[in-house]
């Protein structure tokens, strides 16, 4: 008999309308170790079975992203400059794809720049060493 089930918010879960028996028992979530338990049941039994989950570690592989046109995706043309109510140059830079400007409230400050993850100070800002 083949039966499925999830964990709660607690991580607790049950099966019902078991009869007596042998039960297999198989536990599996990505990050941790498959585990198997055998658990014997007999009629009109709960049973409490802690379960430790073993994590794993995981290895992702490389995403490359990449165009056979890529300079045609970071222009600037004058058509986006026509459209757009440009009042300095920080407004032409906010339409160039992955740069963030950060400004600071009550002015008078230097702004933040963010390309694609990096500031200015070259330090990783998204986790990546």
């Amino acid at each position: 008999m083949n039966k499925a089930t999830f964990t709660n918010e607690l991580g607790q879960f049950r099966f019902d309308n078991l009869v007596a028996a042998e039960y297999k028992i198989e536990l599996f979530h990505l990050g941790f170790q498959s585990q198997i338990l055998r658990q014997i049941v007999q009629d009109d039994q709960t049973a409490f079975v802690k379960i430790e989950l073993i994590a794993l570690e995981v290895s992702l592989s490389v995403v490359v992203v990449s165009s056979v046109r890529a300079n045609d995706q970071q222009l600037i043309g004058n058509l986006d400059i026509k459209l757009g109510p440009i009042t300095n140059s920080q407004e032409i830079l906010r339409m160039v794809p992955g740069l963030f400007i950060g400004q600071h409230a009550g002015g008078g400050r230097a702004e933040q720049i963010f390309l694609r993850g990096f500031d200015l100070d070259m330090e990783p800002t998204s986790g990546l060493r």
